[in-house]
């Protein structure tokens, strides 16, 4: 190695050192730089002060992977309700067309118990069980 190659290196091996306020953490440069965005700052909120409570009582990296996991899995089960309201309220019938289209079965059932249907009884979607505009024969 020549004195310019040590030079260099010396020189190289010196920037490596950190600085007095690095590492920066996730929780200071959120400090220093704010979102701009209001409404994600609301949506934040109670995420960050779930984490902020964590913080106290366990390291702040499990503090944040636990802020993250709650709201996803809030986030999950809210959709989840969604989905199953819509699903329960808002089925297929012969009087409108939009709704979910989804299967429930009847459970297994053995050949002597078929009852073999008409076919006029197929997508039938509630017609036949109407209570209105029936003529009355």
């Amino acid at each position: 190695m020549s004195d310019e190659d040590r030079a260099r290196r010396a020189k190289w091996m010196k920037d490596q050192d950190l600085a007095k306020d690095e590492p920066r953490t996730h929780k200071s440069l959120m400090d220093k730089i704010k979102p701009k965005n209001a409404i994600r700052r609301l949506v934040k909120a109670p995420g960050n002060m779930l984490e902020g409570a964590l913080t106290n009582v366990m390291s702040p990296f499990y503090a944040s992977n636990l802020r993250v996991l709650t709201t996803r899995l809030i986030r999950l089960y809210v959709l989840g309700v969604a989905v199953t309201y819509w699903l329960k309220y808002h089925s297929k019938s012969w009087e409108k067309r939009k709704g979910g289209f989804y299967f429930l079965g009847d459970g297994a059932m053995g050949l002597e118990e078929v009852g073999y249907q008409k076919s006029s009884d197929f997508a039938d979607y509630g017609f036949k069980d109407r209570k209105v505009l029936r003529l009355e024969s």
